[in-house]
């Protein structure tokens, strides 16, 4: 009898468990609430470190997810994170199909949709290679010429996809405004231009760079040799009794040079019978503003006669 009483409580207990279950579920499915998530970014990558995948940056999906509302509201912003491995990679194309279990969610957030769910991305082997470095530069200021430029290293190395490197012939560095530049040795780093997808052994090289400014010349025909000596008036015999002096500087050095301005002699001090020296040309004014000096003939036979 006890048994019998026993056993008919327990199926009542158990009929009242299940039906509090039921209530439980029906309402919780009541409380629960979907919501749709757009433009959220999907990340493809390889699960070998050997290869990557190209071309993923502007992949979305539209995820249409069901939770309580107090779960959902932990998803801010539409930052799901939507994470697909390639699990045996090789170059070419491939399918990515997003499932499930690629979505991190809230807990008692499930997915109940995701579309667009498949992408085709290139997949690619990455690698490395050695690239010259190319200067970047802007015209020079008037009356400047780039003499030479360094670029120290004057090639990295590259790392990234094979199909990417397979068409780096070079790497510039950012324009160098060589207007800007008027001392004649100029230093600075400079950056390099960034390309996608690649990454550089250095982000930034040391340029050297030498100007010089522009020269005009100016030719001055027949300027008398004259004789300089210590020991006063000799008997002196010289081949060529003129040269021509030619002068390189900046236009405005030479605008006011003239030929008063310009001496050519020889020095014939504690010298004998006949020799060949070297012409010296003087400039009397504003010598050192001119660079260079061009003297025809440079040398000359000089014959002295002794008593």
């Amino acid at each position: 009898m006890l048994k019998k009483i026993l056993l008919e409580d327990w199926m009542r207990k158990l009929a009242a468990i299940i039906f509090a279950l039921l209530i439980y579920w029906s309402v919780h499915l009541q409380l629960q609430e979907e919501e749709t998530f757009r433009n959220v970014t999907v990340v493809i990558k390889s699960k070998d470190n050997k290869f990557c995948v190209l071309g993923t940056q502007s992949l979305t999906t539209t995820i249409n997810v069901r939770g309580a509302k107090r779960n959902l509201s932990n998803i801010v912003n539409n930052k799901i994170p939507i994470i697909h491995y390639i699990q045996n990679p090789s170059s070419g194309s491939y399918i990515a199909k997003i499932r499930a279990h690629d979505v991190e969610l809230p807990s008692g957030v499930s997915v109940q949709n995701i579309e667009p769910s498949t992408f085709t991305v290139e997949v690619d082997q990455l690698t490395q290679k050695k690239v010259k470095i190319s200067l970047d530069r802007s015209p020079e200021a008037d009356g400047y010429t780039l003499e030479n430029y360094r670029l120290s290293p004057d090639e990295i190395t590259v790392y990234g996809p094979q199909s990417v490197l397979d068409n780096i012939i070079e790497i510039f560095t950012e324009r160098v405004s060589l207007k800007n530049i008027a001392n004649p040795s100029w230093e600075q780093e400079v950056n390099l231009i960034k390309k996608p997808d690649v990454s550089y052994s250095t982000d930034s090289i040391k340029v050297q760079i030498t100007m010089r400014p522009n020269l005009d010349s100016q030719k001055f025909d027949q300027i008398p040799i004259k004789i300089m000596s210590a020991a006063g008036k000799r008997s002196v015999v010289l081949s060529v009794k003129f040269v021509d002096v030619t002068v390189l500087g900046s236009p405005e050095s030479l605008r006011f040079l003239d030929k008063s301005f310009i001496d050519a002699y020889v020095d014939i001090d504690d010298l004998k019978g006949e020799n060949e020296l070297d012409v010296v040309v003087k400039i009397k004014k504003n010598e050192g503003k001119f660079k260079r000096v061009l003297i025809s003939p440079k040398k000359i036979r000089v014959k002295i006669k002794t008593d």
